[in-house]
Order: C-alpha cells, then structure tokens, then sequence
C-alpha cells in the first residue's frame, strides 16, 4: 500500500457515521418483522389450515409472491447500481478530469477499533471525498460514494436533501457566473459545476431507490422465509 492511498483511505473522519448503519439494520428488522407478522396473519388463519393441501398451497404462493417482489427489487437494485457507477466514472474522468481518481477500498470499515497484543489501540476511520458545489448563499459539500458499502454508511438524506433543496438556487448561481469565473475550491468552470451538481443529484437520487430497492428484497425475502418456516411448522401439527 502506497504511502499516498493510505493518507486517502485513512484520514479522519468529519462525523461518526455509526448511526447511518444502525439505522440501516434497524429498518431492515422492521422489514423482516413486516413480513413475518404478514406471513403468520396469512398461514395462520383457520381457512388456510383447512387442509395439508391448503396449507402447502397458501404457503407455497406466499413464497412464490415473496420471490417475485425480491426478484422486480434485484433487477430495479441491479440497473440503479450500474448508473451509480456510471456517474461516478463520469464525474472523476470528464467533469473533474482526475487521472488517478480516489476509490474506497471495500475491505475497509468505515470506522474500525481493535487492541493489539501490545496494549495498543488501533483506530481507522474512513472519510470519502466531499465535492463543494456553490449554491449562491453557501456551498454545500456532498460526498461522493464509490463503492456499494457507501450507499449505505454515509448519510443518504444529508447528501440529496441539499442537492434537491439548492438546486434552482444554484442553477442561477452558475448561469450568473462569468464563462472564465472559476470555484475558488473545486477550480471548476460555471459549466463544469453545473454538470458536476447534475451528476451528484443523479447520484444521490439513483441511491434513495437503490436503498428502496434493497428493502424490497428484504420484504420479498421475509416473505419468503417466513412462510416456509410456517407452513412447516403448521404441517407438522398435521402429522
């Protein structure tokens, strides 16, 4: 690992974002929950426990139901992650024409502590790059994801509210601007930066469905697992 990439995969960290990830989990458990509590309502009812056969029937549409909500979630998922990427690429080689462009290293956590065997504590926070886009009243810093891991512990709402919030405002920024007027932080041109707020909303607005997507699966999953764990142990009582 070069002394360079270390720097950028390792420099401090702005927030703790700990809590974007538990809410992550904690939403999906939610989900799981939903669909549990879907499934039992729906195996459990006297009319679907009438016979074996209606039980294995109710049990095996629910599961085929399941399957399909995960596999329109995957696909949706599928497309929206290839244009994230796509963006991305976009952004660092035509926008801010970055020969070497930074990439988080998915093997990293966003925040790590371990104690090693000399009494030590070793501490790694992970920070992505922020891009600063002038909206008139302020400029407002958005990070850039990179990888998959990103959609997910950097803060999804912090990043698109502002871009969707600013947008007309900063539209008026950029058309106001002088063609030679650069931003004093980024060196982009009025229309470098204009493109470069059009590609962050994209990006931003493509991870909000990604997110959606993700929990769709979930849900289509619960389904799923729920309703062959019940159908299961319902037949059992057939026995």
């Amino acid at each position: 690992m070069s002394d360079e990439k270390e720097d950028n995969q390792k420099r401090p960290a702005k927030e703790s974002t700990h809590h974007h990830l538990r809410l992550h989990y904690l939403i999906i458990t939610l989900v799981y929950f939903v669909g549990g509590a879907i499934a039992y309502e729906i195996l459990s009812r006297p009319e679907s426990q009438a016979t074996l056969v209606t039980l294995l029937s109710s049990g095996a549409i629910l599961a085929t139901f399941g399957s399909a909500i995960g596999a329109i979630g995957l696909i949706w998922q599928t497309d929206l992650h290839e244009r994230v990427r796509l963006n991305v690429d976009i952004l660092y080689r035509d926008i801010l024409e970055q020969e070497s462009p930074w990439r988080r290293w998915p093997f990293l956590p966003r925040a790590a502590k371990r104690r090693l065997l000399n009494g030590d504590l070793h501490q790694l926070t992970l920070s992505n790059p922020e891009v600063p886009l002038d909206v008139g009243t302020h400029v407002i810093r958005i990070h850039l994801p990179t990888v998959m891991e990103d959609y997910f512990d950097l803060p999804l709402f912090a990043n698109f509210w502002p871009l969707f919030r600013f947008r007309s405002s900063a539209h008026t920024v950029f058309g106001r601007k002088k063609k030679e007027e650069k931003n004093e932080e980024s060196g982009l041109s009025p229309s470098d930066e204009y493109m470069a707020y059009e590609c962050m909303l994209d990006i931003w607005s493509a991870i909000l469905k990604f997110r959606v997507s993700r929990y769709i699966i979930h849900i289509g999953s619960g389904f799923t697992i729920f309703g062959a764990l019940l159908t299961g142990f319902y037949s059992a009582t057939f026995v």
